[in-house]
């Protein structure tokens, strides 16, 4: 029985020191691309092959899958033509994993029993043939985009030559704002998911609030202003996957003031950032880049005066 206790205890202490995790950017959506001409065939049949890392369910929000198709005019430049398949096309926009016995993805996005919406997460193949609309013998290109609920997603040209061009990324703008504080989160899909959610909050007291006024007693620091900034996404606390922009309301009694942001960690290691003032909507903000959320203060240092007394914070 002690043994048992023994191991609960170390699990429980395993969790409770669990790092935060990271949004780590996911490989890419669209892998394998391929292109190539059945010309043996009648009709003639022009082939797209890749495959998707993750479902798409062509009805939710700004999911889609998109071919778009390149001739080579005189000068050897690719040159579109008005045909292109999406999920508004009236057909059979994809079949996978056995094709062609597979079950085929209808483009309408509409979902029904015969049809079901969600492309998942496999090798995709699409046919065009020859018709009155296209000639796909002269086809030298074909462009695919693939896009997902939120907008965001990636597009790949693939040439005759069995040649592609190289991964696109397409990011959608992330804007989040904390209501009780106003401070704004701004970036984009390639570095947090398109659900993110920040939560900001005042420090007044505490033991962290206590390690962040003895951090700035060598700064000349005249007021301050500690948040405890951090990222949510599906309930889960994360960071970023690069480089996103906070921006913090000005008070009225700091617009005269020269600013400063620093991060304050657990251990009162203080690292300072570059900072800049912006107005939106009427609003006076600093704002700073970080990819990486904790303890961050707004500081008014027009003190030129050292105090080696601890700092007292603006109370909210």
């Amino acid at each position: 029985m002690k043994k048992i206790k023994s191991l609960i205890f170390i699990l429980l202490m395993t969790l409770s020191i669990m790092p935060v995790s990271s949004y780590a950017a996911e490989s890419n959506l669209i892998q394998d691309a391929q292109l190539s001409l059945k010309s043996t065939e009648n009709p003639k049949r022009l082939e797209i092959i890749f495959r998707l890392a993750e479902p798409i369910n062509l009805s939710k929000g700004s999911s889609n899958i998109i071919y778009e198709y390149f001739t080579k005019d005189s000068q050897g430049n690719l040159e579109a033509v008005p045909y292109k398949k999406d999920k508004s096309w009236s057909g059979y926009l994809n079949s996978y994993d056995y094709y062609p016995a597979g079950e085929h993805k209808y483009s309408s996005g509409a979902e029904n029993a015969a049809y079901p919406d969600t492309v998942p997460a496999a090798k995709i193949y699409t046919s065009t043939r020859t018709s009155s609309s296209i000639d796909v013998t002269s086809i030298a290109a074909v462009r695919v985009t693939v896009l997902r609920e939120d907008g965001s997603g990636e597009k790949v040209t693939v040439y005759s030559d069995g040649t592609t061009s190289t991964i696109e990324k397409i990011e959608v703008i992330i804007g989040d704002e904390d209501k009780d504080t106003g401070i704004r989160l701004d970036t984009t899909t390639a570095e947090l998911p398109s659900n993110t959610v920040l939560i900001a909050n005042p420090l007044t007291t505490g033991t962290i609030y206590n390690i962040v006024s003895s951090a700035l007693t060598d700064v000349n620091v005249n007021n301050f202003i500690a948040f405890e900034i951090k990222l949510e996404s599906n309930g889960v606390e994360i960071q970023p996957n690069g480089m996103v922009k906070i921006s913090i309301p000005i008070p009225e009694i700091f617009y005269d003031a020269d600013l400063a942001i620093f991060r304050i960690d657990d251990d009162g290691t203080k690292t300072p950032y570059s900072v800049a003032e912006t107005a939106i909507e009427g609003v006076r903000y600093i704002t700073f880049e970080t990819d990486h959320f904790s303890t961050y203060v707004l500081a008014d240092i027009t003190d030129t005066e050292k105090d080696e007394t601890p700092k007292t914070g603006i109370v909210f």
